[in-house]
């Protein structure tokens, strides 16, 4: 596919941990929480906070937010802003072979 993958840092403890770009510009957020839900909905807050300095052209190419986590059910959550968050347990990813 020729995609890259970064990581945003910044020195307000603001971090994500995989950004995902793809070729033409569109773009994926990851964040891994392996502790519970309390976990996972202090990434959706670090999510808000670091898509409130990507600039608008910027956002409108992201295409999917994601949360990793141990638990072992998919599902939906929503950021304050309103935006529409993967819930993906770990044991999905993977490859039956």
């Amino acid at each position: 596919m020729g995609g890259k993958v970064f990581f945003y840092t910044d020195t307000n403890n603001l971090d994500i941990d995989a950004i995902v770009e793809l070729p033409g510009g569109k773009w994926s957020i990851f964040e891994i929480k392996l502790g519970g839900f309390e976990n996972i909905k202090k990434s959706l807050i670090n999510i808000d906070r670091f898509l409130k300095k990507v600039n608008d052209f910027k956002k409108k190419q992201l295409i999917s937010i994601n949360v990793i986590t141990a638990g072992s059910e998919s599902f939906l959550m929503k950021t304050n802003n309103g935006l529409n968050v993967n819930v993906i347990p770990l044991d999905q990813l993977y490859i039956d072979s």
